[in-house]
C-alpha cells in the first residue's frame, strides 16, 4: 500500500517521543513487563514462578510456562536495555497492526486506495492511543497479540493454515480468553486451522519439558492453571457488562451474572452468524459465508473480551480494528453528523471521565453495536451514508 512509509516515520518519531518523556519524567516503569524479566529469571535459577509478586502487588505472571521461554533471553540483559527493546517491539507491532488493518480494509471491502492513507493510519492511531499508551507504559502483550492474531487472520484468509494456526496457538497460551476465537473459527468450518491450533497447543506446552524435565513442566502448567483461577480474584473492572448491569440498573445482582452473561453472548453469537448467513444466501445466492463476515466475526469475538471478562483498561485496545473500520467508512462517506458521533464516541473510548461511571465500556458496545449494526450482511452502511462521495485524496 502507497504512503505507509509516512505513516511509519510519523507513528516512529511519536513513539520516540514518549520513550524519551517517560525516562524524562522517571516514568518509564513497564511494570508488566518487569513481571515477566524477572520470573523468566526465576524460572532460569530454578526459583518460585507462580503465586509470588514480581515488583506491585498485582505482580503475578500468569501466563503459560512455553510463553515464559519468550523472556528468557530478556532475562540475559539488564533491565534498562531489556525494558527499552520490549518497549519498541511493542511499538513496532502496533504499527504494524494499523498497516495490517488497512490492507484488510482496501482488500475486503474495496474501499479506494487514497494517496495520503497515512492521515486515515494517524487517525486509528490517535483514536486509540490512550490504551496503546496505556500498554507500552506498562510493558504488557496486548498490542503484539492483537497483531499476531490479525497476522493469523490475513494467513487465514491467504488459505495458508499451517502458520495461522501456529500464531493462534501461541495466543491462546498467553491469553487463553483468546479461545473465543473458536467460535467464528468453528461455525466458519475452519477445521483444518482448529487441527493445526490443537497440535501446536500440546506440543508447545510440552516444550519447556525439553529444558525443565517433564515433572518440573507439569507442576508448572498446574500452578499456570491455578494462577488464571485466582487472577479475578485481585482485579476489579467498572467497564464490564456485569459492572455495568450492577451500576446502573441492579446493585446487588450475584457475581454470577458475569458468567451468564457470556452464555449468553455465544447465544447471540450464533444468532447473528445465521442472521447475516441469511442476508448474505438472499444477495449472492450463496450458502458460503463471506470473507467480510468471517472478518467482521473474528475481530468481534476479541473485541468484545474486556466487556465479558475483568481485565485492565488497556484490553479496550482490542476493539480497534471496529475503530479502523469506522474510520475508513467516514472517510469514504462524508457525513459529518456521523462524524461528530463517531468523534464523541472516541471522547469516552479514551477513558478521561472518572472509572465508576463505567462510558468505557459502554463506549466499546457501543463501538461493536456500530460496526455490526452498519456490517449485518446486506451493505447497510452504503444506504445509510447515501452517496458515495470522494474519499482523502
Amino acid at each position: 500500500m502507497k504512503n505507509t512509509t509516512k505513516f511509519i516515520f510519523i507513528s516512529l518519531l511519536i513513539f520516540i517521543a514518549i520513550y524519551f518523556l517517560e525516562n524524562i519524567n522517571h516514568r518509564f516503569w513497564l511494570n508488566d513487563f518487569k513481571v515477566y524479566y524477572f520470573a523468566a529469571k526465576a524460572l532460569i535459577q530454578g526459583d518460585q514462578v507462580y503465586g509470588i509478586s514480581f515488583g506491585l502487588g498485582t505482580g503475578y505472571y500468569k501466563y503459560s510456562p512455553f510463553t515464559l521461554l519468550f523472556f528468557t533471553p530478556f532475562s540475559l540483559l539488564s533491565y534498562p536495555v531489556a525494558s527499552s527493546i520490549h518497549f519498541f517491539i511493542i511499538a513496532c507491532a502496533i504499527i504494524g497492526l494499523l498497516i495490517l488493518l488497512s490492507k484488510l480494509f482496501v482488500k475486503y471491502w474495496k474501499f479506494e486506495e487514497v494517496r495520503r492513507i497515512h492521515l486515515l493510519l494517524i487517525a486509528i492511531l490517535v483514536s486509540a492511543m490512550p490504551h496503546f499508551f496505556r500498554d507500552l507504559h506498562l510493558g504488557n502483550l496486548n498490542a503484539i497479540l492483537i497483531f499476531i492474531m490479525c497476522i493469523a487472520l490475513w494467513l487465514l484468509l491467504e488459505e495458508r493454515t499451517i502458520p495461522a494456526g501456529i500464531l493462534l496457538s501461541l495466543a491462546f497460551l498467553c491469553k487463553p480468553y483468546f479461545l473465543l476465537l473458536l467460535l467464528p473459527l468453528i461455525f466458519h468450518r475452519k477445521l483444518k486451522v482448529l487441527l493445526v491450533m490443537a497440535i501446536s497447543t500440546i506440543i508447545f506446552t510440552f516444550i519447556p519439558s525439553f529444558f525443565l524435565g517433564f515433572s518440573k513442566n507439569i507442576f508448572l502448567v498446574k500452578s499456570w492453571v491455578i494462577a488464571m483461577y485466582q487472577h479475578n480474584d485481585y482485579l476489579y473492572s467498572n467497564h464490564t457488562v456485569s459492572a455495568l448491569i450492577k451500576n446502573y440498573f441492579w446493585q446487588s445482582c450475584p457475581n454470577i451474572i458475569s458468567f451468564y452473561i457470556l452464555i449468553l453472548f455465544v447465544i447471540m453469537y450464533i444468532i447473528y452468524f445465521f442472521f447475516t448467513k441469511g442476508k448474505e444466501r438472499k444477495i449472492q445466492n450463496t450458502t458460503t459465508p463471506s470473507n467480510q463476515s468471517f472478518i467482521i466475526q473474528y475481530f468481534l469475538t476479541i473485541a468484545i473480551i474486556p466487556s465479558l471478562l475483568i481485565t485492565d483498561t488497556e484490553h479496550f485496545m482490542y476493539v480497534t480494528p471496529f475503530i479502523g473500520l469506522l474510520i475508513f467508512v467516514l472517510n469514504s462517506y462524508r457525513n459529518y453528523f456521523y462524524i461528530s458521533l463517531f468523534i464523541l464516541l472516541i471522547i469516552l473510548y479514551s477513558d478521561l471521565t472518572p472509572s465508576y461511571w463505567g462510558l468505557l465500556g459502554i463506549s466499546n458496545l457501543l463501538i461493536i453495536s456500530s460496526v455490526l449494526y452498519l456490517f449485518s450482511g446486506n451493505q447497510l452502511w452504503m444506504k445509510i451514508f447515501g452517496k458515495k462521495r470522494r474519499a482523502i485524496q
